[in-house]
């Protein structure tokens, strides 16, 4: 699940830049990647990828619970979280709704995180 909203970039790390979703019955099925893994994104719902997202507050927080809640992820051994850099909103958001009855959260500050120089 990427919840970094106002840079979404899993889809493109994991080849689905063109992947639909599909919503049926009120429920958003997730596309699906390399080896199964399912993935939601922000960038699957935009018009043009290279224009900026600009939310901010209680429009970019609905659509991370929308995420979490509407989404029909089906059967997980795991959910992967992207965070968006730094603290904010969202880690908030996502701890205080947890999915399912196990939660783990890891967060990674690799180079793959940061912008280049």
């Amino acid at each position: 699940m990427d919840i970094d909203i106002t840079g979404p970039n899993v889809p493109k790390m994991l080849g689905l830049e063109n992947a639909d979703l599909n919503v049926e019955e009120g429920q958003i099925h997730p596309a699906e990647g390399p080896s199964g893994v399912k993935v939601i994104s922000m960038a699957f719902l935009l018009e043009d990828p290279d224009k900026p997202v600009i939310w901010r507050g209680p429009i970019k927080l609905g659509a991370i619970q929308q995420f979490i809640g509407d989404v029909a992820w089906g059967e997980l051994d795991a959910l992967i979280i992207d965070f968006p850099p730094g603290t904010g909103d969202e880690p908030l958001t996502v701890s205080q709704s947890p999915p399912g009855d196990r939660w783990r959260s890891y967060r990674d500050y690799s180079s793959r995180s940061r912008p280049p120089r």
